[in-house]
């Protein structure tokens, strides 16, 4: 009927992560784009370093807005390439495909 709400759903994606290299030693600040995040939410994220020759590293996100979540690069010990992604809750948020060295 006119003048009935309707129902909206917002999906979270994020379109791109900056630098995409850091040290092995951890500590890069990466800056990741996108939209729809939640910053109430904040801690629900997770930001995936899967290492070509290793294990998946994590990190929590630090600083969230609706279009941009900051997380640490955790440290690898050695120059390693990764598969970086973006997760909450454990569930995938979608986005591209990318590579982070670790130096």
């Amino acid at each position: 009927p006119a003048g009935s709400p309707i129902p909206m759903t917002f999906y979270e994606v994020w379109g791109a992560v900056q630098p995409l290299a850091g040290s092995a030693a951890g500590g890069t600040s990466l800056t990741v784009s996108g939209s729809g995040f939640s910053p109430a939410q904040a801690a629900d994220y997770r930001c995936v370093f899967a290492l070509d020759a290793g294990p998946v590293l994590t990190s929590t996100v630090l600083v969230a807005s609706t279009t941009k979540l900051t997380c640490l690069s955790p440290a690898a010990g050695v120059a390693v390439s990764s598969t970086w992604s973006l997760t909450r809750l454990g569930a995938p948020v979608p986005g591209p495909v990318v590579k982070f060295q670790f130096l």
